[in-house]
């Protein structure tokens, strides 16, 4: 009887691990149907509550897009793992500026802060070193923002390249020196929703550094909703959004969304970039991504 009953156990596990595969393949399937020939690319996954990975896939997740504020989420970690615990974030920071209002000024403050109290010289390049610590390979080149404190320094190992083109659907490309991928973004997203799974959890400072990041990226910026936020916004999550007008990219308008989204004691991280789409493009994308995590 008891070998019976275990049976009839193993039968219902992997009976769940198989409805539960399905799912997600609907799931994907349904977010594919919906990018078709769009500029668009995004890396979905899930951390279980025992921090195992369910589940990961990407659509278009390796091809390159300019890169807009997204990548702000690991500046901000930067800042409380490289900066002594008692680093301001207070409203009126320039790390609580980058983190919430994405202030471009702000955001070359920070870096040059972290450098100089570490006694790095090129900004860019320890910023750079840093983001491989935490699984992410594209880097800035440059972040020559006027007023910016970092203008002038850049990382020769980010140089315009064939490898790293941005290359639309019709065929027109361009190159840009700060690129990524909605895979790479989506790593640094998983360094910082999985943390506490990592033997670096019983570091104090480490520990506290992802929890003020986390708790920095939850605050809301409420002068602009992004695409995420309109759909996702009944989720609890933290995240970085960006965009980048067309006047300032040869190939039309820029966005970049990653968010990392608690429910249920799940952990679902999704990176999307996206190239000549506008907002509303995004809107069916993003309430995809909430039917399934529902």
């Amino acid at each position: 009887m008891s070998r019976i009953f275990a049976f009839v156990i193993v039968l219902l596990f992997f009976s769940q691990i198989t409805q539960a595969q399905e799912s997600w393949q609907v799931c994907r399937a349904t977010l594919a149907s919906l990018i078709t020939d769009q500029n668009i690319g995004l890396d979905f996954g899930r951390i279980n509550s025992d921090g195992n990975e369910d589940f990961r896939f990407s659509i278009n997740g390796n091809q390159f897009k300019p890169l807009a504020s997204s990548f702000k989420a690991f500046a901000v970690l930067y800042y409380f793992l490289k900066m002594p615990d008692d680093a301001p974030y207070q409203e009126g920071s320039p790390v609580y500026s980058m983190a919430v209002y994405s202030n471009n000024v702000k955001t070359g403050m920070v870096l040059r802060e972290v450098a100089k109290v570490n006694n790095w010289e090129n900004p860019i390049i320890a910023f750079n070193d840093f983001l491989f610590e935490i699984g992410v390979n594209q880097g800035l080149h440059d972040w020559d923002y006027p007023g910016s404190p970092t203008k002038g320094w850049d990382d020769p190992r980010f140089d315009l390249n064939q490898d790293r083109k941005v290359i639309l659907n019709n065929g027109r490309s361009a190159s840009y020196y700060n690129a990524s991928t909605p895979t790479d973004i989506a790593n640094g997203y998983w360094f910082i929703a999985g943390a506490e799974y990592s033997i670096q959890w019983q570091n104090p400072h480490f520990r506290e550094g992802i929890l003020k990041t986390r708790s920095l990226l939850a605050i809301r910026a409420l002068d602009y909703p992004s695409p995420a936020e309109k759909e996702l916004g009944n989720f609890q999550y933290y995240g970085k959004d960006g965009a980048l007008p067309s006047a300032k990219s040869s190939l039309g308008r820029v966005l970049n969304d990653a968010v990392v989204i608690n429910n249920q004691g799940d952990t679902y991280i999704l990176s999307l970039m996206s190239i000549r789409e506008n907002e509303y493009d995004l809107d069916p994308i993003f309430k995809a991504v909430a039917g399934c995590i529902s």
